[in-house]
């Protein structure tokens, strides 16, 4: 849970905790979005909306996927 005395009303990013593309995506789309997970489950690629690795560039907002290849 965001607490925003602790993060001094700044976005936190982190991973962790897999979840899909559509969330990770909907999560970029509300700006008032204070905490953001950019883990889309890589290892998981026999999961739909699951199996990419992603990167976030700060500068332009813009998120960039790969899906996992391995399998």
């Amino acid at each position: 849970t965001y607490n925003n005395e602790k993060a001094k009303n700044k976005i936190i990013i982190h991973g962790h905790t897999p979840i899909s593309l559509t969330r990770i995506y909907k999560q970029l789309e509300e700006k008032t979005t204070k905490c953001i997970n950019l883990d889309a489950g890589c290892v998981y690629a026999d999961n739909p909306g699951f199996g990419n690795l992603v990167a976030f560039n700060l500068d332009s907002g813009k998120l960039y996927v790969q899906e996992n290849i391995d399998f």
